[in-house]
């Protein structure tokens, strides 16, 4: 069983990021939307895999590595660790600057040794399989979870 991770922010003032709309025509229509320099947001984490959804934990500061390692040994881990096949289950994670510092990959290590799909992993402990670069589609988080929620919010 493989476990994916991943963060996403939600902004609560009502912005949405609509970089790709375009309008093609003849007259420039002069529309601008108004948005604030700091939009109040809260980040989302959960873990995802066939048998479901761990989370979600709000945070809004941003999350760092004594963040993400705080999520990941209070409530990740916890709530599978009973699983009976929990000593073959793989953790999977992008390349996000907080989940490649040396304490996150000591705890990864710690629970799931080198069942680890993570960029810079393999490099810092000599196991486990690196994370393939420009690939978050790889993540069903990124590709579905994200989308989905955000749609129906």
């Amino acid at each position: 069983m493989l476990w994916c991770n991943d963060e996403a922010h939600f902004h609560l003032d009502g912005y949405v990021n609509r970089q790709n709309w375009r309008i093609w025509g003849t007259e420039n229509p002069h529309f601008a939307i108004e948005k604030s320099i700091y939009p109040r947001r809260v980040t989302v984490w959960c873990a995802l895999s066939s048998r479901g959804i761990v989370g979600a934990i709000f945070f809004e500061q941003t999350v760092n590595s004594a963040r993400h390692v705080e999520a990941l040994r209070n409530q990740f881990i916890p709530s599978i660790q009973s699983e009976p096949d929990f000593g073959s289950m793989w953790f999977m994670q992008d390349g996000a600057t907080p989940h490649r510092t040396n304490e996150v990959f000591d705890l990864l290590e710690e629970h799931f040794n080198e069942r680890i799909v993570a960029l810079g992993y393999p490099k810092s402990k000599n196991m486990g399989i690196d994370w393939p670069p420009y690939s978050l589609d790889l993540n069903p988080c990124n590709s579905f979870l994200w989308g989905y929620i955000k749609d129906k919010v």
